[in-house]
């Protein structure tokens, strides 16, 4: 059984943290590590834990009653387990109430990794995510948006959006 631990950049496991971030995520889609650690209202970082070893984290930033995955990678070696399932399960668990939210690559024919996008987006259908008609760009990539506990629009995600904008000014 899985759990969900709060870390901080002065946690234990901070640098396996760190390590999966860097591997998982390619550089176009990553902040630095300064900006992934930095404390802002409503950011948090979990561990996944299975007993005492270490499979994984979630960044999330709520606002609202919307919890945005800003990053979610599982080590390899814990992978096809139903780890990310349970993890997804778990973030549902810890937010209640709340819509969550999840940025996907979009998966066009043309991507260099097509088949990747494909089965992540078809991994939150599975658990319950529903695609939303939110799109957007960021540092030349391009994402869809897909929502759990209810649909989240354009608007909502260009406020949500522009409370970060604010969060990294400040």
């Amino acid at each position: 059984m899985l759990r969900l631990e709060k870390i901080t950049r002065e946690s234990k496991d901070t640098r396996k943290i760190e390590r999966l971030y860097l591997s998982a995520f390619p550089q176009n889609e990553r902040t630095s590590l300064e900006q992934f650690w930095k404390e802002k209202p409503g950011k948090e970082v979990y561990g996944i834990y299975r007993e005492d070893c270490f499979c994984g984290f979630v960044q999330m930033l709520s606002y609202g009653d919307i919890t945005h995955i800003l990053y979610f990678a599982v080590e390899e070696e814990q992978r096809e387990n139903g780890s990310g399932s349970e993890t997804l399960m778990l973030i549902g668990r810890l937010k209640p109430g709340r819509r969550i939210i999840a940025d996907i690559e979009a998966p066009g024919k043309t991507a260099r990794n097509y088949r990747q996008r494909c089965r992540r987006k078809n991994f939150y259908l599975r658990n319950g995510y529903k695609q939303t008609p939110v799109k957007y760009s960021w540092q030349g990539e391009y994402y869809e948006i897909l929502s759990w506990g209810g649909w989240v629009n354009e608007k909502e995600f260009k406020e949500f959006q522009e409370y970060c904008h604010t969060l990294e000014e400040g």
